[in-house]
């Protein structure tokens, strides 16, 4: 069982979908063909991110981070890209405290919401180096997911290929 761990209290996360897994795993493995030659790491599920010094620990289903000072073994402090796959009992936290929590981080570019029941993917991305964000949702699988911050892009059909869709 996984744990998230905020301002003292400890709560566990419930164990993620088939699907869920699917698509995390398959977004990382795009991720490290592309950026590990440029010095950057993607990670799935079990990496932690630090958003406050021993305060709050969570982990989010993908991160990348191209960050020299990204060095400790156990968790990330200086994401560029950070996932989440949307699940019924996550999506609100992920949507309203993730999304505000994650855009109070200086390197983060993209933060994007991947649908695990429909082919939609939503792209929160940072508007020059503000704390301006962005929103652009995908819905096709010929949409080609662009985020140049970090010069990448990756189609909607490589994320959702051999993905089935059950009603949850």
């Amino acid at each position: 069982m996984r744990y998230e761990y905020w301002q003292g209290e400890v709560f566990a996360m419930a164990g993620g979908t088939v699907n869920d897994n699917r698509i995390g795993l398959k977004i990382a493995t795009i991720l490290l063909e592309n950026f590990e030659k440029k010095d950057c790491k993607a990670f799935a599920n079990d990496v932690k991110l630090q958003l406050e010094k021993e305060n709050y620990y969570v982990y989010p289903d993908v991160l990348l981070t191209c960050d020299e000072k990204d060095t400790d073994a156990y968790s990330v402090q200086y994401p560029s890209l950070i996932v989440e796959v949307l699940s019924k009992l996550t999506e609100t936290y992920d949507r309203s405290v993730k999304l505000a929590q994650y855009r109070k981080i200086p390197s983060l570019k993209y933060y994007l919401l991947v649908s695990q029941s429909a082919t939609s993917v939503e792209v929160y991305g940072r508007k020059n180096e503000q704390d301006l964000f962005t929103y652009q949702a995908y819905e096709s699988m010929d949409d080609l997911i662009a985020l140049p911050a970090i010069n990448f892009s990756m189609l909607m059909q490589d994320i959702y290929a051999y993905i089935t869709f059950s009603p949850e």
